[in-house]
C-alpha cells in the first residue's frame, strides 16, 4: 500500500512540471515592407492573426537590448511591424534578432548598416563583373519563385513549407557561387544570424514555464526557427504549421 501511495505521490509532482513545460508555438512569416497595401496579407491581416491566437508570450524580430527602446530608435532600426507588435504585447513580448556581435549590448550605431562589413561585400559584390556574370541562372529562378510567393501570399502560406525550400535551395545555389571567395563572409553572417536568432528563442522558452508562443519573424528565417525548435525541445513541444480555424483572418 505504502508503495502505491508512494507511486501516486511521484506521479502528482510530475505531471504539473510536464504541463508546465507544454508549449504551442505558431512562427509566423512576416514580409516587413510587402505587408503594405498587400491584398492578402497585410499589416492589419498579420495583427489581427497574433491577436486571436492569444498568446501569453510574443516574439518579435527586435534585439533582446532593444526591446525596450523608444520608438523612434525602433523606427529607424526595425521593420515597422515588430516595432508595432512589440508596442501592442507590451508586457509578453520578447525580442530574438542578432545584428552582429560587435554592437551586442549596445545601442546600435546611427551608420551601422553603411559601415557593416557585410553591407560593404554586398555593394562590392554588385560591382565584380566576373563574378557577377558567373551567377547562377538557378538563384534567379528561385529567387522569382519566392517573390510570386510573396505577391499572393496569406499568413497560412507561409506557413506551408513552399517559401522556407526555396529559402533553402536559395542557400545552396549561393552557397555554390559565393562559397570560397571573400564574399563567403556574407553567407557565414545569414548563418549566424539564423543561429543566434534560434538560440535566443530556445533560451527565453527555457527561462518560462510554457504556454502559447507565437514568434513573428521575416519569411526568410521560418523554416531555420521551425527546424531548431524541433530539434532542441526533441519534440516535447508543438510547433504547429497551420492556424486555428478561429485565428484565420480573410
Amino acid at each position: 500500500m505504502r508503495k502505491v501511495l508512494l507511486s501516486l505521490t511521484i506521479l502528482v509532482l510530475l505531471v504539473p512540471t510536464v504541463l508546465a513545460k507544454s508549449w504551442d508555438v505558431y512562427v509566423i512569416s512576416a514580409m516587413h515592407g510587402y505587408h503594405k497595401d498587400h491584398p492578402s496579407f497585410n499589416y492589419d491581416h498579420l495583427y489581427k492573426v497574433v491577436e486571436r491566437l492569444d498568446p501569453d508570450f510574443v516574439g518579435v524580430e527586435i534585439r533582446p537590448e532593444d526591446i525596450g527602446e523608444d520608438t523612434r530608435y525602433l523606427n529607424a532600426n526595425y521593420p515597422l511591424e515588430m516595432v508595432e507588435l512589440a508596442q501592442r504585447f507590451s508586457g509578453r513580448v520578447f525580442g530574438f534578432d542578432w545584428l552582429g556581435d560587435a554592437i551586442t549590448g549596445q545601442p546600435i550605431p546611427k551608420n551601422y548598416w553603411q559601415t557593416l562589413t557585410v553591407k560593404k561585400l554586398e555593394r562590392e559584390l554588385d560591382k565584380e563583373q566576373a563574378l557577377m556574370a558567373r551567377r547562377p541562372p538557378k538563384l534567379d529562378e528561385l529567387q522569382s519563385q519566392q517573390q510570386a510567393l510573396l505577391q499572393s501570399a496569406t499568413v497560412e502560406s507561409l506557413m506551408d513549407g513552399r517559401y522556407g525550400q526555396l529559402t533553402r535551395a536559395i542557400d545552396q545555389q549561393q552557397q555554390l557561387w559565393l562559397g570560397k571567395t571573400r564574399y563567403q563572409a556574407i553567407l557565414d553572417f545569414n548563418q549566424r544570424r539564423d543561429e543566434k536568432i534560434a538560440e535566443n528563442i530556445v533560451r527565453v522558452m527555457n527561462a518560462r514555464s510554457g504556454g502559447t508562443l507565437v514568434v513573428v519573424t521575416g519569411a526568410d528565417h521560418r523554416t531555420f526557427i521551425v527546424e531548431n525548435l524541433e530539434r532542441a525541445f526533441a519534440g516535447s513541444i508543438r510547433v504547429h504549421q497551420s492556424l486555428p480555424v478561429t485565428s484565420v483572418v480573410h
